[in-house]
């Protein structure tokens, strides 16, 4: 899902208060046509009584906490006891609705300080973290032997609006990376290096593309492997903190995490719930907001011969102003494309706060033709919308995801609010929280940006970048 705002000019968005939970019947997106054993996985018939850590959430963000505490410490006996409780099924939510690919966007750096005016130290921080996940993703994939369809490639961001392509050139004149390859040249020229049919701008960075799904849940059958207790269908309702219920236990205070299906007391809680993190955490109500999109899959029909020039790349096409398409080719001849936010940026009850991804949008038919209106060769391909499907992203309205320590409480830490960009954070942000939680150390040594830090000062803050 792309990284969204709204247009200022629309009306003012009404109170938000804390998200429903998930629905428990949803559209079904692409990556989740090839379902895992351990899909709707108990490992228990019932919830165990208590544990030493729960994780809330059976997504990237949760697996990728669980697989970290679980790598390693086998012959020291030094695995923490954890359980994972996933409303519904692994991997979907977000993640299973995803594009399927990552980069390191070309204007990063200007936009973290321009835009969300981060210092220079900061944001080179931030931009030294994001560089950071390909390589690290990779070596994971390599060390276990995860089949996912990993692959490094380039993504390709072309601007198609002439003044908005002329400010894009100007800022990536600034930009000072060296694997930031900036495509020169005039309106044809252009076209024939991209394969984008009006191409103003363009410029390529380092990207990976992959099948979330199966990358999400190898890890959960690797944590299971060594231990992980994962119960799906079981929805957390609330928390609230309880007196040990020992006088000879030693780990003092306990949460009582409450379930349809019963309580379990965790003396150590991770809330890795994205859009739907203030059901749980009432106090992130309008701090993380439930924030729709829509992506689909186009195929092309059987026999088809190959198109010419064939897609190697992923892409991002910008139309101007907030509308923006992401373009991840497939192996199977087809790609998966998501955005289209132009179709319904001025219908805000469409996508702001909302949490349903059980239903669409009624702008589904904007992916019929995408390909044929944008890439040449593609032009009597007959390629055809095979699948939609919504998701729901989790929105900050000071554009950084919330992650470490729930201010005010004890032992309950957290990752949501990737805004749409969680792919580029998520892996090591995991490995930050696992450290933290396994090792206790402070958040400052945990690798992760300062600003990235939640905070009471946040939840306080009034300043609003989305809307």
């Amino acid at each position: 899902m792309p990284s969204p705002t709204a247009p200022p000019s629309t009306p003012a968005i009404p109170p938000i208060g804390p998200s429903p939970l998930p629905a428990p019947h949803y559209t079904i997106p692409y990556w989740r046509t090839e379902l895992h054993p351990l899909d709707a996985h108990r490992s228990t018939p019932s919830l165990p009584e208590k544990c030493e850590v729960l994780i809330v959430g059976a997504g990237m963000a949760g697996v990728s906490v669980a697989y970290h505490l679980m790598d390693g410490g086998a012959e020291k006996g030094e695995r923490p006891e954890v359980v994972m409780l996933e409303a519904r099924e692994v991997c979907s939510g977000a993640t299973g609705r995803n594009g399927g690919h990552l980069m390191h966007p070309p204007l990063l750096s200007s936009r973290l300080t321009s835009r969300l005016k981060l210092s220079s130290a900061d944001a080179a921080e931030v931009t030294a973290f994001v560089d950071a996940q390909i390589p690290a993703l990779k070596r994971v994939v390599e060390k276990e032997g995860i089949e996912c369809e990993f692959q490094t490639t380039r993504n390709v961001h072309v601007w198609l609006d002439e003044e908005e392509a002329e400010d894009v050139k100007r800022k990536l004149k600034n930009e000072e990376r060296s694997d930031l390859w900036v495509l020169e040249g005039e309106l044809e020229e252009l076209e024939r290096l991209t394969g984008v049919k009006g191409a103003r701008a363009a410029a390529s960075v380092p990207a990976a593309h992959l099948w979330p799904y199966k990358f999400v849940t190898s890890l959960v059958q690797i944590a299971v492997d060594r231990g992980l207790n994962l119960q799906t269908n079981t929805p957390v309702s609330s928390i609230t903190t309880v007196s040990s219920p020992s006088s000879s236990d030693s780990n003092g205070t306990y949460h009582s995490v409450h379930t349809p299906r019963g309580t379990i007391l965790a003396h150590k809680v991770i809330i890795a719930t994205n859009g739907y993190t203030s059901a749980i955490l009432p106090q992130y109500a309008g701090k993380i907001i439930p924030w729709r999109g829509m992506c689909s899959h186009v195929a092309v029909p059987e026999k088809t011969p190959p198109l010419h020039p064939k897609l190697t790349r992923t892409f991002n096409i910008h139309y101007g102003g907030n509308a923006a398409d992401y373009v991840n080719p497939r192996p199977d001849g087809g790609v998966v494309i998501g955005g289209g936010q132009q179709t319904y940026l001025q219908e805000r009850e469409l996508y702001i706060n909302v949490a349903d991804d059980s239903s669409f949008m009624g702008k589904e038919k904007y992916f019929d033709g995408v390909m044929q209106r944008n890439f040449s060769g593609w032009e009597d391909s007959g390629a055809f919308i095979e699948n939609v499907w919504t998701g729901i992203m989790g929105c900050t309205p000071d554009l950084r995801p919330h992650i470490g320590k729930v201010p005010g409480q004890t032992r309950i830490w957290m990752l949501a609010g990737f805004n749409g960009g969680g792919m580029t954070m998520i892996f090591l942000a995991a490995d930050g929280i696992a450290k933290m939680v396994r090792d206790d150390i402070k958040y400052e040594e945990s690798g992760i940006p300062k600003a990235f830090h939640t905070s009471q000062q946040r939840l306080d803050s009034k300043s609003n970048l989305l809307f």
